[in-house]
């Protein structure tokens, strides 16, 4: 009966060895799901000291209240948050500064020559040409928006999901994919406290002996998967090391050109 016993223990601590290692690595894959990971990583690496927006074409029209780490953070807890279905909606505004806007398009005005009389406003392509004498500046400012179907002024902020399209098909596997891997992890934790169960009550009349295999099994797992999962953290520090500020110029040029 004992040799059978041993030979059944084996048997599931084999398997415990396995689920345990997998429900390990898959748990230290969850904090990619969620924003403090990225955040500390750019932080290392002084990611949020580097933008200058004062320095890239349009980023006068960007309004940050809080600052480029507080923007950076939020778009980040914001699409991690829709990418594990925590929210319908990937909600990545970016305030607009319209006070900004609206002195750039007035200087933009003030290039238009006075229309001369008698001479229509308009090209022939219906685009305002030149002042006309009985137009304020607003005026003519309202009609130069209104022919461009320029509605930026208007706007309280940009939403980044609408301008790089992020509700697409790529997206919607990319959460359905999160749906399987929580089943997945929940999956491994109800195994590991099954087989975990199942070691116990093969050694009721001897509960040290089953700690004590659990334990073997536990530090097993412990010497060959833990000293990767402290790995991760430091792998991806010297990945964002290699980001590219300059894509904070793309962004901005693409928030501009929606405007």
């Amino acid at each position: 009966m004992s040799v059978i016993r041993n030979i059944f223990a084996s048997l599931i601590s084999f398997f415990l060895v396995i689920f345990v290692s997998l429900l390990i690595f898959f748990g230290g894959l969850n904090t990619l799901l969620y924003p403090s990971i990225y955040e500390n990583a750019l932080r290392e690496n002084n990611f949020y000291s580097t933008i200058d927006l004062s320095k890239v074409q349009g980023g006068e029209f960007i309004k940050l209240p809080n600052g480029v780490e507080f923007l950076v953070n939020s778009l980040l807890e914001n699409f991690l948050s829709y990418v594990r279905g925590e929210t319908e909606e990937p909600n990545l505004k970016i305030k607009i500064d319209r006070e900004n806007v609206n002195n750039f398009f007035n200087e933009k005005i003030k290039e238009f020559p006075q229309c001369s009389e008698g001479s229509s406003e308009y090209d022939s392509n219906g685009n305002p040409k030149c002042k006309p004498s009985g137009k304020t500046t607003d005026e003519f400012l309202d009609d130069f928006l209104k022919s461009k179907n320029i509605t930026v002024l208007e706007q309280e902020s940009v939403d980044l999901s609408k301008v790089y399209n992020l509700q697409t098909d790529s997206i919607a596997r990319l959460r359905e994919f999160v749906k399987i891997y929580g089943m997945i992890l929940y999956g491994l934790i109800f195994m590991t406290f099954l087989l975990s169960a199942l070691i116990i009550l093969l050694f009721l009349d001897s509960i040290s002996s089953g700690i004590r295999t659990l334990g073997i099994d536990f530090f097993i797992v412990g010497i060959s998967v833990l000293p990767a999962t402290f790995l991760m953290p430091g792998i991806l520090t010297n990945a964002m090391n290699s980001v590219d500020v300059g894509f904070v110029s793309d962004i901005i040029a693409q928030v501009v050109a929606s405007l």
